[in-house]
């Protein structure tokens, strides 16, 4: 299982269904964590962190997928983008996100969620999160500015005409 579907399982089993009150507390709980002792002390958090062999590592992970409300197709840099309408958010907030690392990540992508209703793709945010580096950066640019990186589209199209 790839690490995205790995993320968007472990989010459909425990925080996807809002309508549960045991989602709904856990969310709670990790969205109000003081601190990465208190996300780490959610055991849901360990079984996501056991099915993915990371650990300190899904503590930002959790703690932003805690946030998320449904899940999409669309990346959330590309839900954010202008694509045939105003973007979410603007240019420059949009760079300030992508530079951000961290702590600051995190409460870049809290602060950016609500506006787009906080839905995305699950799983490709919580792997992006999971290695964030500056060639998931590139490629959120890409999806922001709703445009192929280069060399993906040719490499789509031979793969449908083989």
């Amino acid at each position: 299982m790839s690490t995205q579907d790995t993320i968007s399982s472990w989010w459909h089993s425990y925080l996807g269904k809002r309508e549960d009150a045991a989602a709904r507390g856990l969310a709670a709980r990790l969205r109000r964590a003081a601190s990465p002792v208190d996300v780490a002390a959610e055991p849901a958090v360990h079984v996501l962190a056991q099915r993915l062999r990371k650990q300190e590592q899904v503590i930002p992970v959790a703690r932003i997928l805690a946030e998320i409300r449904g899940d999409t197709k669309e990346t959330l840099a590309r839900r954010l983008g202008p694509g045939l309408k105003e973007p979410a958010i603007s240019n420059a907030r949009f760079e300030r996100l992508i530079r951000s690392e961290h702590d600051a990540l995190v409460s870049a992508l809290r602060r950016v969620l609500p506006a787009v209703d906080r839905r995305c793709n699950v799983g490709r945010l919580g792997a992006d999160l999971l290695y964030w580096n500056e060639d998931t950066r590139i490629r959120w640019t890409f999806d922001y500015y709703h445009t192929d990186m280069p060399g993906t589209a040719s490499r789509v199209s031979q793969e449908t005409t083989e």
